[in-house]
């Protein structure tokens, strides 16, 4: 593994687990995150797939950079850990993303994530975009 590659894994591994937990440590040994590339209103970047987050997310830092409009709401978003939450600034107005040649419009929650990757891609852009969950068992 490069160090980039390294790098970006130990940060996303931090980013979405909790090393207390004896399935946290053995579930990510030989699993890597997902970087696709992504245009984001113009801007050629690299964002994070998140099957299991409800909502797709960037972080103040991009959202600066890119300077997009937004909605103020400050709030907490409780997150799937019992006692975690995050504090959410607002969201972004509707925003082009472009990704393998398919298009969409987006609102993007803006909040700290403790990850080096600025945006991440959810459940609830994931169709949109291309990106679907495939022969998965169910009942």
């Amino acid at each position: 593994m490069t160090e980039p590659e390294e790098s970006l894994t130990k940060a996303c591994f931090n980013c979405k687990s909790n090393l207390s937990h004896y399935f946290a440590k053995h579930i990510y040994k030989n699993t890597k995150p997902y970087h696709v590339p992504i245009t984001l209103e113009g801007h050629d970047i690299f964002a994070f797939v998140d099957p299991g987050s409800t909502f797709t997310a960037i972080t103040p830092g991009i959202w600066s950079t890119l300077n997009l409009s937004f909605t103020s709401c400050p709030s907490k978003i409780i997150m799937a850990a019992p006692g975690l939450s995050i504090d959410r600034k607002g969201f972004t107005n509707k925003t082009k993303i472009l990704h393998n040649g398919l298009a969409a419009f987006h609102n993007f929650e803006i909040m700290n994530l403790n990850c080096s990757t600025g945006v991440f891609l959810g459940a609830d852009l994931m169709p949109h975009i291309g990106f679907y969950l495939k022969k998965l068992a169910y009942c």
